[in-house]
């Protein structure tokens, strides 16, 4: 519902929300250059535990972050 004091606070909040918003763009452009610099690659392999051998990744949940970072789109610039 709208202020009805006849102030601006409607759009005050909206003004700090895309600042915000600005912000938060940033910093994900920034981590999505770092995740593609330490981006392997190689397609992950598993073994019979479902460890990834490619990535030397020794769990299943998470799953291997280069995979992961592959299903995000992340590091595509990477000769993939």
């Amino acid at each position: 519902m709208d202020c009805t004091c006849q102030c601006n606070h409607t759009d005050d909040r909206i003004a700090q929300w895309k600042r915000r918003a600005d912000q938060l763009q940033k910093q994900l452009s920034t981590v999505e250059g770092i995740v593609a610099d330490m981006f392997d690659s190689g397609k992950c392999w598993f073994d019979h535990n479902g460890h990834c051998q490619e990535h030397g990744w020794f769990d299943t949940e998470p799953a291997c972050p280069h995979g992961r970072a592959r299903a995000l789109g992340l590091g595509e610039g990477d000769g993939q």
